[in-house]
C-alpha cells in the first residue's frame, strides 16, 4: 500500500502525498486511507465544476453528481459506524458538499443502535430523493440499491437533458454497474453458486 502511494506521488497524483503520509503507520486504517480519497476527490470535483461550461445545465448536473457522491460517501460510512465503537471523533470521518445529509443527521446515524435504525434515518434524510428507497431494505442491499437508484436516475436525466453533462454521467455510472455485474459473476462462477438472476443484475436496469 506504501508503494502505491509512493508511486502516486512521484507521479505528483493528487491522491499522492496525503496517501503516502497515512500509508507509513505499520498497520494503516483502511477506513481513514478511504476518507482522504473521498475528501481529495470531493474537493477536487468541486473545484472543478466551477470551471465548467454554464450552457444546457453541464454546471448544475456535474454539481449535482459531486453532491450526491459526497451524500452517498456520508451515508455509507454512517451505516458502517452504526451500533460501533470507535476510537476518533466521528464528525472528522464527514465530508462537506453534500445537499442532503447534514452533519447532523450523520452523527446521529453514528451514534444509533445499529444498521437498522441507522436506514431509518438515512431514508429520512433521502425522502425526497431517488435515493430513498435504497434504504428501506436489508442492510446487505444498500450500497446495491443506491448504485441502481442512481443508475435509473441518470438515465432518466440523459433522456430528457441530452445536451448537456447528463449523458456523460449516465454512462460513467452504468459502467460502474457492468464492472460490479461482472465481479458479481466472476465471485458465483469462483464459488461454484448459481449465476445472477436477472434482477441482481444492476447495468440493464
Amino acid at each position: 500500500m506504501a508503494e502505491i502511494a509512493a508511486l502516486l506521488s512521484a507521479w505528483d497524483h493528487p491522491f499522492g502525498s496525503r496517501l503516502l503520509s497515512a500509508t507509513r503507520a505499520p498497520h494503516p486504517d483502511l477506513l481513514r486511507l478511504d476518507l482522504i480519497v473521498n475528501e481529495i476527490y470531493v474537493a477536487q470535483s468541486a473545484e472543478a465544476v466551477r470551471r465548467s461550461p454554464r450552457g444546457h445545465d453541464t454546471r448544475r448536473e456535474l454539481k449535482e453528481f459531486v453532491s450526491d457522491t459526497a451524500d452517498i460517501e456520508n451515508a455509507t460510512t454512517a451505516l458502517q459506524l452504526a451500533g460501533q465503537r470507535i476510537s476518533i471523533a466521528p464528525e472528522t470521518l464527514f465530508l462537506p458538499g453534500g445537499r442532503h445529509l447534514s452533519l447532523e443527521t450523520f452523527l446521529e446515524v453514528v451514534k444509533s443502535p445499529g444498521a437498522t435504525t441507522g436506514r431509518v434515518l438515512l431514508e429520512r434524510a433521502f425522502r425526497a430523493t431517488p435515493l430513498a428507497r435504497a434504504f428501506t431494505g436489508p442492510a446487505g442491499s444498500v450500497e446495491d440499491g443506491i448504485q441502481a437508484a442512481r443508475l435509473r436516475h441518470a438515465v432518466r436525466n440523459a433522456l430528457r437533458f441530452p445536451l448537456g453533462a447528463a449523458p456523460v454521467i449516465a454512462f460513467v455510472l452504468r459502467l460502474r454497474a457492468e464492472v460490479r455485474d461482472l465481479c458479481l459473476i466472476i465471485w458465483r462462477i469462483t464459488a461454484g453458486a448459481p449465476p445472477p438472476t436477472a434482477r441482481e443484475i444492476l447495468s440493464v436496469t
